[in-house]
């Protein structure tokens, strides 16, 4: 897998878990589901945009290191 397909398919993974979470606080809106978004899936947001962009980052460097390469 490439790191552009993984970068993508964790972006979809967790886009496909906020819809579900959206769903699922239509019905479940109490203390434990607010500490529950607070203490898990916030968190979770600021990584996937961190692993993203570092995916991103990588994503340039090997293609980069493939033109010094001359596999491109």
């Amino acid at each position: 897998m490439s790191v552009t397909s993984a970068r993508r398919r964790v972006q979809s993974e967790y886009k496909d878990l906020m819809v579900a979470w959206l769903q699922v606080n239509e019905v479940w809106r109490d203390p434990v589901s607010r500490a529950f978004e607070e203490r898990r899936l916030r968190p979770l947001d600021r990584r996937i945009k961190s692993a993203a962009t570092a995916m991103e980052h990588l994503e340039g460097e090997i293609a980069r290191a493939r033109r010094d390469c001359g596999d491109e």
